[in-house]
This record gives C-alpha cells, structure tokens and sequence, in this order.
C-alpha cells in the first residue's frame, strides 16, 4: 500500500482561491486506511473549508483513484479537484481531467504494511 500524511490546512488554502468550485476527490484503499482519505476524512476536510469560507460542491469517493479506469466514471464538478488520494491518483486525474486544477491535499510518504489490527506501518520511505 501507500503511505499518505495530511498536508496542513494552511498549505492546502495556500493552492486554493476564494472563487474556486472545489470538488473533494478521496480515496477509498490505501489513504482511507492511512486515515488521509475515505469517508470521514472528506467529511471532515470539507466541512473545514467550508468553514474558512471556501465553497465545496462535491465530494466524490472512488475506491482506487490511481486507476483510470475506476476515475472513468467520475464526475467532477467545480473547477478545482481536491485530491485526498498518492502521487498516482493525481496523476491520474491530470490524465484524465486536464482542464481542471488538480490540487493535491495530501504527501506520498512511501510503502507500507498493516497489521492485523490495522495499524499502518512504514516499510520504505521516499526520498
């Protein structure tokens, strides 16, 4: 799996303007069992922007972002795509939607592992 860690907030404002549509793109594997993606991790991202002012119209969950195929489907709605997804999910959505700003919400750490009761382990870091 990949290892994703939450960019701070300031860091994903900073990428954002105040006249941006953003859709939330989250993936539903590797980050949401990181804890950087899946439902709730949406949910929560969403409803702090929203809070600072920033106008959120969708949020979509996709169970591997990093494959074209599964992105397909997507329907993005806004003119920005914020990604709780790996370096390959926004690569993919750039293939596939060049004419949106694909704003990555989260860092690619590296591979890891998880145990039985879930808890991700680190087995190689990027450089």
């Amino acid at each position: 799996m990949i290892v994703t860690e939450m960019k701070p907030l300031e860091a994903i404002k900073s990428e954002l303007r105040s006249g941006d549509k953003i859709c939330l793109v989250s993936c539903n594997t590797c980050a949401r069992k990181c804890e950087t993606g899946g439902m709730k991790a949406m949910n929560d991202l969403a409803l702090k922007l929203k809070t600072e002012g920033f106008s959120v119209v969708g949020q979509t969950l996709v169970g591997m972002p990093c494959g074209l195929k599964q992105l397909d489907e997507v329907i993005i709605g806004g003119n920005v795509a914020l990604v709780l997804g790996c370096d390959a999910s926004i690569h993919a959505l750039k293939t596939l939607y060049p004419e949106i700003k694909i704003v990555p919400a989260l860092n690619t750490v590296g591979l890891g592992s998880w145990d039985e009761e879930g808890h991700v382990k680190l087995v190689r870091k990027f450089a």
